[in-house]
């Protein structure tokens, strides 16, 4: 009797604690013994028995990858896989098209009659902030490490490093800075202001800037062991979805050529802050802008336009 692969490893778990930053999402999921884990494993377990056989390993590979990337793409095959299959459609894995050697994703049937191609898709961090994002968060897994009995750290950060952080020397930094404070005084302080009344220190590493600043613990949390430093932790950078949201419809719009049925791209946009009914226009129809018109020294005239060279429609 052949066994069934699953996508998760069957094994004893007893880690309840938090994902670590710098960590992949499937390794996490793989090795929590949290409910809330189990469940999304078992869902998803659910999901891909139900998914074709023969299409199960490149999938289940993919679920697998320490690249989240690969891991949310695969994921978001399944679920479009499992909705579809729920609302009644029959679905073809990567069917042939044009004789070319790639294929859609999905092509979406209904009483056997064929509807639309469906082609699943992220607007994802280049390679480029991909590896910015996981220098930061290597430094914030080294500053998790540290053993702050009665603070801690609120995080302000601006820009993204270009190399290695030296994790180690930012953490004798923080130990020292915090060495001589008295977490009552500062708790004075904080009573009497906000949290800009809090002291601060500054960190820099190419175009990578931190701020620190000390939050000092209730008393009776003092001591706690198992509590990770970083308490807060601030952004500051533009936001910019709609270029990921532009560029994965460009870089699938035309891949397989004329097509004999109606053709989907699905994008899954994983931007952290999210994504609105502005970004999406200022990926179809260009940014937003405003074309100012001067006779001279003065201004004239003023309207809002969008760039038309940064368009899709």
């Amino acid at each position: 009797m052949i066994r069934a692969k699953k996508l998760f490893n069957e094994m004893n778990r007893d880690f309840t604690g938090p994902k670590f930053y710098a960590e992949s999402i499937f390794n996490y999921l793989n090795r929590s013994a949290r409910l809330e884990s189990k469940r999304i494993r078992d869902l998803l377990e659910q999901w891909f028995e139900r998914f074709p056989s023969e299409n199960q390993d490149v999938l289940r590979a993919r679920i697998r990858s320490k690249d989240d990337r690969q891991h949310l793409g695969a994921f978001y095959e399944l679920y479009l896989h499992e909705l579809f299959s729920k609302s009644g459609f029959n679905v073809e894995i990567h069917p042939a098209v044009n004789n070319k050697t790639t294929h859609p994703d999905f092509r979406v049937l209904k009483d056997g009659k064929p509807l639309l191609y469906l082609e699943a898709t992220l607007a994802a961090l280049s390679d480029k902030d991909m590896s910015a994002k996981a220098r930061e968060e290597q430094v914030y897994d080294a500053i998790n490490r540290m053993k702050l009995p009665n603070f801690f750290i609120r995080v302000k950060v601006r820009g993204a490093p270009t190399t290695n952080p030296p994790g180690a020397k930012m953490r004798s930094f923080l130990e020292n800075k915090l060495s001589n404070l008295d977490p009552n005084m500062v708790t004075k302080q904080l009573e009497q202001g906000d949290l800009e009344a809090l002291p601060s220190w500054n960190w820099k590493h190419n175009d990578w800037q931190v701020n620190f600043s000390p939050i000092p613990k209730k008393p009776e949390a003092r001591g706690k062991p198992g509590v990770r430093p970083i308490g807060l932790q601030m952004q500051s950078r533009w936001h910019t979805p709609h270029i990921g949201i532009r560029d994965s419809i460009r870089d699938k719009a035309t891949k397989y050529g004329e097509l004999d049925l109606p053709y989907i791209v699905a994008i899954n946009v994983t931007d952290e802050f999210g994504v609105d009914e502005s970004d999406i226009c200022n990926a179809l129809f260009g940014e937003e802008q405003i074309t100012a018109i001067f006779l001279g020294n003065n201004l004239i005239d003023q309207k809002p336009n969008r760039k038309a060279k940064r368009c899709l429609v």
